[in-house]
């Protein structure tokens, strides 16, 4: 039989269980579930002086480094979606060179770069990470043909921005390797030769 005692003024059991309630003593206290709601956040400001596109580009790029490490085929595609194709092209680069410093074997991330300095008029930076995807697409296979097509491209488009005419015709014609039948590319590079032929003319 469990004896009961009380010390200054409480009541505790011996033999018995530690919570077990005894009779005359205050219930033991029920469990519950505490819901907790988290108010929305705001931005007061004008939306010309908000901050919210780089802040959400600042938690997005810290959240980079577990995604990256999971799925490495996928950053090109988040950083177009959520940056490049809103013209945030600063936000795509800094993406990008987060994922490269995290794999820099990836030749993807450095074309995908290159385009977004293109766009910025970067055109230095465009035509070294064009020039790394170049080195990384190795072997010259048929599955990796539409992305050293790309990279020669943008390459070529940078050296033609900088005026350097005779090295972009030479990506130009490499990329007419890659894919002979593109018209756009051909239309391309007639334009930069006849630029070159006028230019030894005068």
């Amino acid at each position: 039989m469990e004896k009961t005692a009380t010390r200054a003024g409480r009541k505790t059991v011996r033999g018995g269980h530690i919570f077990q309630e005894v009779a005359g003593s205050n219930p033991l206290r029920e469990q519950g579930v505490i819901e907790v709601n988290f108010t929305p956040r705001t931005f007061p400001t004008p939306s010309r002086e908000s901050t919210r596109p780089d802040e959400d580009a600042l938690e997005w790029h810290h959240g980079l480094a577990w995604f990256v490490k999971k799925d490495y085929a996928t950053v090109d595609q988040c950083a177009e979606m959520n940056f490049s194709r809103q013209g945030n092209y600063q936000a795509a680069i800094n993406v990008f060179s987060h994922a490269i410093r995290l794999n820099s074997k990836l030749p993807s991330l450095f074309s995908n770069r290159a385009a977004c300095h293109l766009k910025l008029r970067n055109y230095f930076k465009a035509i070294e990470d064009a020039s790394k995807a170049l080195e990384l697409l190795t072997p010259l296979v048929q599955q990796n043909a539409a992305s050293r097509c790309k990279a020669h491209v943008r390459r070529g488009t940078a050296f033609c921005q900088l005026e350097l005419y005779v090295e972009g015709l030479q990506d130009y014609e490499a990329a007419l390797k890659i894919d002979p039948n593109n018209e756009p590319l051909q239309d391309d590079a007639n334009k930069i030769r006849e630029i070159i032929q006028s230019s030894t003319l005068t």
